[in-house]
This record gives structure tokens, C-alpha cells and sequence, in this order.
């Protein structure tokens, strides 16, 4: 082994074994440093699954023997995800397979369940095995790029829980990032009737490949009544009455739409009209009534809701600048800009997820409260700054260099927790049930 890797490792080995004694916040930051160089040195295969790795062996003083250290550590980082599912605590997962009919080639996929059965994330598992490929595929144009993607949703039916998974998505966005990769938005529809809030996104790395879907959807919803009982005058009539001053208000043409409830246990989709009524220059809500039984769904406030960019000073006195969650004048630390994020609309309800988010428990180990602000810089304390900020930097190093969703790999929320205990005994930091938890 070469002495870089051996120093990286026996570095591991120590921060464990010390972890009760105590640890500076600049050590701890030169593990996640150590760690990362880790897994550029070896290009650690995540998608391992050997979860059964042999005992690590001792050298003939006692010291840990370092290259069965690391052929252990390479195991873990494999197998941990496949042992979590297998034990019952993770996601439902599956595989499957698709052959490429223009290139025989054939692609495995992991396949992660949402609760409601519809695919979270399909993530390709390894490469692409086969011949006679044509050309390529960063050489693909685009109308070759979008067959791939027709072809690759409609072999993706079973897992999607749609009848006819093209048929059912429209394209809203295309965009390319700084490294090149792609991703391409699509929401959910049937009959021309848009199923809200859903999404969907196809990622397409630099060469080309299609390397992974993420989606928040629901099964085709084909025994929901598209035929409205409730006309749309009606449903604006009693969406004003319920706004203060609604009856002077205006409003935006109703559309029909599927609204999906995905808290609701029962009827989680129904029909309704959706628009938004304002009164005078600053006051608006946004009405999604029930266009079978002419009820209201959800009115709310549209005091600016969603993802800005927030800035703060870190431990080290740098400003950092990162994503936070702006809603109804407060600032919270949350950032749903990931592929991970599953595209609720609000990332505070119990059905979001695949979020970072940040709570302190300001010096306590009790009081915890979400890391918010009243506006989008200045944002304090220093520990959540360069907490949410590195988590962040985590997320981009492990999805863009290893097309890896997350710290899992399954698209979970990375959560931290800062400030945890008193001072006097407790300077120190922890992993636990899927959230980094620092002291003061």
C-alpha cells in the first residue's frame, strides 16, 4: 500500500478509536477531507454489495493491519446500503434489467420504492454490458437522446406504476450543469389533466449515458373522474368567501387539475380547480378546490415561498453562500436544490424528503428548534454555517464524482444538528439514524 493511503486510513483508525476523548471541529473537518481523498485514491465501487467482510486483521504488534483495514473500509462503503435494505431498515428496493435494442447492450438498475409504490429513484448499477454499439453516446443528437429517454421511461412502466409512462409526463425543463451533466424535469398528467404536485427528472451524465432517475409521482390515477361536478364560477365563488376581503378580489383562470395529497391515507388524489385570487397589490392566495364535492383542498398565503440563496460567516470567519428555504417571511435552513429532493412544495410537511436541513440545540440536548432567519444573509450561528454549507459540498462530491443520491445513495435527506450538549463535556461529534450531530 502506498504511504498516502496507509497515512489516510491509520488517520480513520485513530479518529475512532479517540472519539470518546474528544475532538477539535478542525480535526473533524480533516476526516470528511481524508475520507473524500479515500474516495478519489481507490475509486471505491459504491454499488458493491458485499455485506460479509472477514474480520480485520492484527499486525504482529498489535497495531491494526492497515491493508485489511482497507479492504474492510472498501466493503463497508459498498455494502452498507444493501445491508440496511436487507435488514429491513431502508427503502424497498429491487433490480431490473434493460437491453438496448440499438445497441444490445444490456444496463442493471436499482430500483428504490416510494410508500406508495411508485419508483423514488431507478439508479443505473454499473456499466452498460454488451456489444455493437454504434457510436459514442456523448455523440448522440438530440433527437437520439430523447428516443433513449422515451425508450428507457416506457421499459420503466412496471417500476413507475404508470400505464404508459410517456403518455403520462411532460417535459418542463432541460438544463446542464457546470460539469456537464443534464437533467431534465418532467411533471405528471392523464387526459391532458396535470397530476399536482408531482416531478420527475432524468439525469444524463457527460458521456452521454443515462445514469439516473428520481421522481415523486403516483400511480396512474385512472379511476379518478376527470368530469368536473363543480363548475369553475362556483368554485371561485366560495375559494372568495373565504379570503379576507375576497369578495373585492380578483382572480386567475381556474385550472382543472389531479391534486395528489400525499399525506392523505384516503382518496390521496382528487379533482379539483386551482387558481389564485388577490386583493389590492400584496395579498394573494393560492385555492385548490374540490371540483366533485366543491370544498376547499388548501388555501394559502403566497408570501413568497421557495429556494433563494442565503450567505453567512462560518467557524473560520469566511462567508459562505448556500440554498435556503424562504416561506411566509422566514428564512429556514434547508436546502431542496439536490436531485435528491423528492419536489414537495413545502419542505417543512412530513412528506417531504431528500432535503439537507439544519437544527440546533443551542447548547441543550433536549431544545431543538430548525436552524431560521429573518433574512436571507446574515445567518448565525457560525456551526450551522459550516455545517449546512459542507453538507452541501458533500452531496455535489459524491453525486457528480460517483453518481451517488446522497450519502445512502437512495436520495435521503442529509440532516445535521449543531451545538448538541454542554460545552464542558461534550466537544465532540457523532453519526446517528441518517444525521451528523456536532457539540458545541
Amino acid at each position: 500500500m502506498k504511504p498516502f493511503k496507509r497515512a489516510c486510513i491509520l488517520a480513520v483508525y485513530r479518529f475512532i478509536s479517540s472519539i470518546r476523548q474528544g475532538i477539535s471541529r478542525s480535526i473533524l473537518a480533516g476526516i470528511f477531507i481524508a475520507l473524500a481523498l479515500l474516495s478519489r485514491a481507490w475509486a471505491i465501487d459504491l454499488n458493491r454489495s458485499d455485506t460479509n467482510p472477514a474480520p480485520a486483521a492484527k499486525s504482529t504488534n498489535g497495531a491494526p493491519d492497515l491493508d485489511q483495514l482497507t479492504r474492510d473500509l472498501q466493503r463497508f462503503l459498498g455494502g452498507a446500503r444493501t445491508a440496511a435494505i436487507q435488514g429491513g431498515t431502508g427503502p424497498k428496493a429491487s433490480v431490473n434489467t434493460v437491453k438496448d435494442s440499438a445497441t444490445n447492450a444490456q444496463s442493471t438498475w436499482w430500483v428504490t420504492a416510494a410508500e406508495n409504490g411508485t419508483a423514488r429513484q431507478i439508479k443505473l448499477k454499473g456499466k452498460p454490458v454488451g456489444t455493437g454499439l454504434a457510436q459514442p453516446k456523448s455523440k448522440r443528437t438530440e433527437t437520439e437522446t430523447m428516443s433513449m429517454i422515451r425508450s428507457f421511461l416506457s421499459s420503466q412502466s412496471p417500476a413507475l406504476k404508470l400505464q404508459d409512462p410517456n403518455a403520462e409526463l411532460a417535459l418542463v425543463s432541460s438544463e446542464t450543469d457546470s460539469l456537464g451533466y443534464r437533467h431534465l424535469r418532467y411533471t405528471q398528467k392523464l387526459d391532458e389533466v396535470p397530476v399536482w404536485p408531482t416531478g420527475l427528472t432524468v439525469h444524463i451524465a457527460p458521456d452521454g449515458e443515462l445514469h439516473l432517475l428520481t421522481a415523486s409521482i403516483v400511480p396512474t390515477p385512472s379511476a379518478v373522474s376527470r368530469i368536473p361536478a363543480i363548475d369553475a364560477d362556483k368554485a371561485v365563488e366560495r375559494a372568495k368567501a373565504k379570503v379576507p376581503g375576497g369578495f373585492r378580489g380578483t382572480n386567475t383562470n381556474p385550472e382543472l387539475i389531479l391534486h395528489w395529497d400525499s399525506d392523505a391515507a384516503v382518496t390521496p388524489v382528487r379533482l379539483a380547480w386551482k387558481f389564485r385570487v388577490s386583493v389590492g397589490e400584496h395579498a394573494s392566495w393560492t385555492a385548490i378546490m374540490d371540483a366533485q364535492l366543491g370544498g376547499e383542498i388548501s388555501i394559502q398565503s403566497d408570501a413568497r415561498t421557495g429556494s433563494v440563496m442565503g450567505s453567512g460567516t462560518d467557524l473560520f470567519g469566511v462567508t459562505k453562500t448556500f440554498p435556503v428555504w424562504e416561506q411566509g417571511g422566514v428564512y429556514y435552513m434547508i436546502d431542496t436544490t439536490k436531485p435528491s429532493y423528492n419536489r414537495v412544495p413545502d419542505p417543512l410537511a412530513s412528506s417531504a424528503d431528500g432535503m439537507i436541513a439544519l437544527f440546533d440545540y443551542d447548547g441543550t440536548i433536549g431544545n431543538i428548534n430548525i436552524v431560521t432567519n429573518y433574512s436571507r444573509n446574515g445567518w448565525v450561528p457560525p456551526d450551522a454555517v459550516s455545517v449546512h454549507s459542507m453538507l452541501g459540498s458533500v452531496y455535489d462530491y459524491y453525486f457528480n464524482e460517483h453518481g451517488r443520491n446522497g450519502l445512502s445513495g437512495l436520495g435521503d435527506a442529509m440532516t445535521g444538528f449543531v451545538r448538541y450538549g454542554d460545552p464542558k463535556w461534550f466537544n465532540n461529534a457523532f453519526y446517528s439514524g441518517g444525521a451528523m450531530v456536532f457539540g458545541v
